[in-house]
């Protein structure tokens, strides 16, 4: 498991966040997604639709239905 951290990001986190109207700690996961191409997984719907633009989002149910699938 690799451990990611928000810097350097933080200006374009708090930007995003104002922009989203999101807290800084749920945008730092969609910035974070988004600068290592990495799939957003939450629960929180509010979240995924917002983050939906930006990056690719799925939720547990999704990804284990994909898992099952496959």
């Amino acid at each position: 498991m690799k451990i990611l951290s928000i810097h350097p990001y933080e200006q374009e986190i708090l930007e995003n966040a104002l922009k989203l109207n999101l807290t800084a700690y749920d945008t730092s996961y969609i910035i974070l997604a988004k600068k290592h191409n990495l799939t957003l997984v939450t629960e929180d719907s509010k979240l995924r639709n917002r983050a939906r633009n930006i990056v690719k989002t799925t939720n547990l149910k999704e990804l284990l239905n994909i898992h099952l699938q496959s």
